[in-house]
């Protein structure tokens, strides 16, 4: 099994990588096609608690940044 799993809110899984660049690259690649937002996120199953959420940035709505929660 992958380490990162890029799921959807309903955590449907749409995507998995051993590289959590990979996922996040997988994520960015949607946001800049318009095609989704912070409605995904980057799940690690080997901590099973660490949540990485794209999300826009205060001075650009339309740039997302990574934080961790």
């Amino acid at each position: 099994m992958e380490r990162y799993e890029v799921l959807y809110m309903d955590h449907t899984r749409v995507f998995a990588s051993d590289s959590l660049q990979a996922a996040k690259d997988w994520v960015q690649t949607k946001i800049q096609q318009g095609a989704i937002g912070s409605d995904h996120v980057v799940f690690d199953t080997e901590s099973g608690e660490t949540w990485y959420t794209p999300g826009p940035s205060e001075d650009n709505p339309n740039y997302y940044r990574w934080a961790q929660e």
